[in-house]
């Protein structure tokens, strides 16, 4: 009796285990599916979802000179010049108004002006800091004013009597010796012309009564850049308006006091602005001048040019697209826009950001849709672990699809702060000849889902 019930006890048991170990095994079976197959023994052939990673689209890049770039009252003002190798000499001038410090001013009986000097803090540069610059000062011969809009391949009428010069290495982030004190890297240029002391002596009360009248009187001055002294030399000196170490300064004397000054103000309440001149790229690569001055588009397949200071820009097209389009049931998941850096090495600084825009025919710029996502969304940043730009163009991809009109749109590249830098950078072509550029060509990467 003990025994039978021994082997019922140990029946249930084995039953038990059996059964557990039976739903254990099919949890195993059911696991091993792939995802991908999860569902689709039930779902008609017709309702199943396809996705698709595609990095092969191609696009229509090149590069072109820009038009014209707005250049007044910027953060910082840009001087000097650089014979870049690839692109050439470029020169940047500044046009400024010299305003008064206070309202007023009288030189006092037998007044005579011991020096003028026109002292510009840098805030950074561009290029070969211990290049040799020479600038010059001359007055203008205009009015300036600072609610009118000033781009930078504006001319400007102006005395071609040299109010001072200096020639000089600029050498923009040493500090600088003054009266035994080390101070904040600066450049001082003595105005030594004589008509232009007797010119600020001549002020009359009125003139100095208020900046509006001594504007009037001196309109302003014309900071002009010289040629680069060789090849491959040059520096573009950033210059910050609001440093203490930027201003226009008057010493003198008179019948009473031996050492007075007088401190002129060129700062933020100025109207300025800052002319780039390219030279017409006379001195850049027969490549460069081949597809920017000639506009050979084609031979944006093999490298595209792109450089701040209102030089070039990139035009793109994607007319690959159109396989998607001709698929309205297609949700795109993921599209990128990736440049990448063919001279990574350069001692001439790479932008540290791109801006990507739509361009209309009348040169009018509009936002993608995907910018308005945020900076962090959107990207363009330069990523050095692999010398690229990227832009997530998820939604503008979208658009087109949805969209199919809206197919021939342009798109253009520039470099980022183009009126208060002088980035330059080498880019691969859409389709380079050279095996070792088609990876790094520009491309469209698109992950995308097929909608039943």
């Amino acid at each position: 009796m003990l025994l039978h019930q021994y082997f019922i006890t140990v029946n249930k048991y084995f039953l038990k285990s059996l059964l557990l170990l039976s739903i254990i095994l099919t949890i195993v079976v059911a696991c091993n599916k792939q995802p991908d197959d999860v569902g689709l023994s039930v779902k008609p052939d017709s309702e199943k979802i396809d996705f698709a990673f595609d990095t092969a689209l191609y696009v229509t890049a090149y590069s072109v000179r820009e038009d014209s770039l707005k250049s007044d009252e910027t953060s910082v003002s840009v001087l000097g010049s650089i014979w870049h190798p690839e692109f050439g000499i470029t020169k940047a001038n500044i046009v400024t108004q010299i305003r008064l410090s206070e309202v007023g001013p009288s030189w006092g009986e037998g007044a005579v002006v011991d020096s003028i000097v026109l002292s510009l803090s840098y805030s950074g540069f561009y290029g070969d800091s211990t290049s040799v610059q020479t600038v010059r000062v001359y007055e203008i011969n205009q009015d300036l004013n600072i609610d009118s809009s000033y781009y930078s391949g504006r001319e400007i009428d102006y005395n071609t009597t040299i109010l001072g010069e200096k020639t000089f290495i600029a050498r923009p982030v040493d500090s600088v010796l003054v009266d035994t004190v080390k101070v904040a890297p600066h450049i001082r240029i003595k105005l030594d012309n004589a008509a232009l002391a007797a010119k600020f002596l001549a002020a009359t009360a009125d003139d100095l009564s208020s900046n509006t009248n001594w504007l009037s009187y001196f309109k302003g001055i014309y900071i002009k850049a010289g040629d680069p002294f060789a090849f491959d030399k040059g520096t573009l000196m950033y210059i910050n308006p609001e440093s203490s170490y930027t201003f226009l300064k008057m010493y003198y004397h008179n019948n009473n006091e031996d050492s007075l000054e007088y401190q002129f103000n060129y700062n933020a309440y100025c109207a300025r602005f800052t002319q780039f001149d390219h030279n017409n790229y006379q001195e850049a690569t027969p490549e460069f001048k081949a597809q920017v001055v000639a506009k050979d588009t084609t031979l944006g397949k093999e490298v595209l040019y792109l450089q701040a200071a209102c030089g070039t820009r990139i035009n793109l097209h994607i007319p690959e697209l159109t396989h998607l389009l001709s698929d309205k049931n297609v949700a795109i998941n993921e599209a990128r826009l990736v440049l990448t850096d063919i001279d990574p090495s350069s001692k001439y600084q790479h932008p540290s950001k791109l801006v990507l825009v739509k361009l209309a025919d009348d040169g009018t710029i509009s936002y993608l849709e995907d910018q308005y996502e945020g900076t962090s969304y959107f990207g363009g940043s330069y990523n050095s672990s692999d010398n690229t730009y990227s832009f997530r163009i998820t939604h503008y991809i979208q658009s087109l699809i949805n969209n199919p009109e809206n197919a021939n749109e342009r798109l253009a590249i520039y470099a980022s702060s183009g009126a208060v830098r002088g980035y330059a950078v080498k880019l691969a072509g859409t389709n380079p000849f050279d095996p070792a550029l088609q990876k790094k060509r520009v491309q469209i990467q698109i992950l995308f889902t097929k909608i039943p």
